[in-house]
C-alpha cells in the first residue's frame, strides 16, 4: 500500500525520499513496477521482458539509483520484481543491481567504490570474459525504435481543488485526482485564460510522466495539455468526453501505448510530440490524422477549433 506523503511526510534522507519531487519519482516507478513490470515476469514474454529492461536501462543512465539519488524503496520493490531477469540485464542495470544488493547488506557505496572488493573484482572480470564471449556471436537484428509518441503518458485528470500561486501572478496551483492513491499538485499558467470557477471540479487532460518540476518553489507533478489561438490570445483546456472519469488513459489511433514511467528530460520526449499536436476541427489530433481518443469518445475543444496544443 502506498503512503499518503502529503498527510504523513517521512523524515529526510529515508528510503521513501527527502523532498516532495523525489517522493513523486517513487510513487511513479512503484506503479511502473506493479503495472508493468510484475506483469512481464508473469507473461514470460521476450518483447514485453525487453521493453521494460531498455526502460530501465534508460532511467539509469542519469542516475547511480533508479528514482533519487541514493537507494529508496522504488529500487527495492523493483530490484525484486526485476530478479528473475538479471541474466538479461545491460550494462548499467547490472551495476544498479549491484550496488542495491550491497545497500541490502548495509554496505551503501558506489560500484566504483566497492569494487576494490575481491568478490566484485571477480565478478567484473567474469563479467568482460562473457562479453568478449557474446561479440563472438552474431548479433541480433536491432529492436525497432518505437515512436516518442508511445512513450508519452496521457491521462484523464479530475481538479478538486485550485488556487492561485502565492509567488507568481500568472500561475494556478491544482490539486489533481488521476486515479492515483494520492492527489498530485499541478502548476498551470491559466490565471490570464481561466477564473478559479472555471478551473475548480474540471475534467482535463494531464501528461503524467514529465519529470517533476519546481515553479516559484512548488513542484509541479504534470502539465494539462491546453489548445491556443496564433496568437496565444485565447487558450484553453482540451475538453474531455463525458463519462470519463479520473485515471482513464489516452490513446491515439494506430500507436501502442507503452509509456516509461518518467521521461529522461534529456531524451526530449515530449518535446519531440508537441509540434505535431494540433486542433483541427475542433478534433484534436496527431500528425493532423491521428486522433487523440478516450474509451468514452475522442478529444475535442470547440472554442478554438483550429489550434495548437502544448
Amino acid at each position: 500500500m502506498k503512503v499518503d506523503y502529503a498527510r504523513y511526510p517521512p523524515p529526510e534522507k529515508s528510503l521513501s525520499g527527502s523532498n516532495a519531487e523525489e517522493r513523486a519519482a517513487i510513487t511513479q516507478w512503484q506503479s511502473y513496477t506493479q503495472t508493468h513490470v510484475v506483469p512481464a515476469a508473469y507473461k514470460n514474454d521476450d518483447a514485453t521482458t525487453s521493453t521494460v529492461l531498455k526502460h530501465v536501462e534508460t532511467a539509469l543512465t542519469e542516475s547511480a539509483f533508479i528514482a533519487t539519488p541514493e537507494v529508496s524503496v522504488a529500487d527495492v520493490v523493483l530490484g525484486a520484481a526485476l530478479a528473475p531477469f538479471s541474466t538479461k540485464f545491460e550494462s548499467k542495470t547490472k551495476a544498479w543491481f549491484l550496488n542495491l544488493t550491497r545497500c541490502s547488506k548495509g554496505a551503501i557505496q558506489p560500484v566504483s567504490a566497492a569494487a576494490k572488493d575481491k568478490g566484485i573484482a571477480k565478478s567484473g572480470k567474469a563479467e568482460k570474459d562473457a562479453k568478449k564471449a557474446e561479440k563472438k556471436k552474431e548479433k541480433p537484428p536491432a529492436e525497432p525504435e518505437k515512436d516518442p509518441l508511445s512513450l508519452v503518458d496521457v491521462r484523464v485528470g479530475h481538479i478538486t481543488e485550485c488556487k492561485a500561486h502565492p509567488d507568481a501572478d500568472s500561475l494556478y496551483v491544482e490539486t489533481m485526482e488521476l486515479g492515483e492513491e494520492a492527489p498530485r499538485t499541478i502548476i498551470s499558467g491559466l490565471v490570464k485564460f481561466q477564473s478559479l470557477e472555471q478551473m475548480i471540479g474540471r475534467k482535463v487532460l494531464v501528461v503524467c510522466n514529465m519529470k517533476p518540476v519546481k515553479m516559484r518553489g512548488i513542484s509541479s507533478e504534470g502539465m494539462v495539455l491546453c489548445a491556443s489561438n496564433e496568437d496565444h490570445s485565447v487558450v484553453e483546456p482540451l475538453t474531455v468526453p463525458d463519462g470519463c472519469k479520473p485515471g482513464d488513459l489516452v490513446s491515439f489511433e494506430g500507436y501502442e501505448r507503452c509509456p516509461v514511467p518518467q521521461m529522461p528530460p534529456k531524451k526530449k520526449i515530449f518535446e519531440a510530440v508537441q509540434p505535431k499536436l494540433h486542433v483541427i476541427d475542433g478534433k484534436a489530433l496527431y500528425a493532423k490524422k491521428v486522433a487523440m481518443t478516450t474509451e468514452h469518445g475522442p478529444i475535442t475543444c470547440e472554442k478554438i477549433p483550429n489550434a495548437t496544443i502544448s
